[in-house]
């Protein structure tokens, strides 16, 4: 099976297509570097408005990092288009794989965050074959999106128990202790959200219950 038909699959990406795939070196090291262009007819979009318009022009072609193949470097090679936006005027194109000026693709950047829960962050770059800010701006990036897409709607309260937290207890994923409900009835006020909601890809997690801190 060609490692186009493979891309094909988990990162398909609409109005544009996967060119020739070639072993070269980059940095002094041998890694797969794979070009995009556009399809034909296709108008870029605006990365403010989010409309297409029409090319300006075309700057050189960049390398976007993306996951290793093997043992193998990969990088996405694409010369991005310039848009001509009647209201903001000349834009780099959005692209579907990457934003502003970051030379990771989306994919690499979740891949290296993943890895970084598991592992120190230092290990994984010595894993990977890349550096300790790389890391970081890929976490960086995970955090903040999770951040940006969260959802607080319904939370009016929220609780810790730093007894069990200093004497070193470690919680099940999505379990937490209040020790105002042992014995007792839990208060009306208290609700039941899921963890993690903000990262999650599933709504599988067990809820938790958050009395102690009332919003305002």
């Amino acid at each position: 099976m060609l490692i186009k038909t493979l891309l094909n699959k988990v990162e398909r990406f609409k109005s544009f297509v996967y060119g020739s795939i070639r072993v070269k070196l980059v940095g002094g090291v041998e890694a797969l570097v794979i070009d995009i262009e556009p399809r034909r007819n296709s108008r870029p979009i605006c990365p403010e408005c989010g409309k297409q318009r029409s090319v300006y022009d075309r700057q050189p072609q960049r390398l976007f990092e993306y996951l290793p193949v093997w043992s193998f470097k990969a990088y996405f090679r694409y010369a991005p288009r310039r848009v001509k936006c009647p209201e903001l005027g000349i834009k780099v194109e959005a692209l579907p794989w990457g934003y502003g000026k970051e030379r990771m693709t989306f994919s690499y950047q979740v891949f290296l965050a993943r890895w970084a829960k598991r592992l120190s962050w230092k290990e994984t770059a010595d894993i990977f074959e890349t550096s300790w800010d790389t890391v970081f701006r890929a976490v960086k990036f995970v955090v903040d999106y999770g951040l940006a897409h969260r959802s607080l709607e319904g939370v009016t309260e929220i609780g810790v128990d730093e007894i069990k937290v200093f004497k070193g207890h470690k919680a099940k994923r999505g379990q937490i202790y209040f020790p105002a409900f042992r014995g007792r009835p839990r208060p009306r006020n208290s609700i039941r959200l899921p963890t993690r909601a903000s990262i999650s890809s599933t709504n599988d997690d067990p809820p938790v219950s958050c009395p102690r801190w009332t919003a305002r």
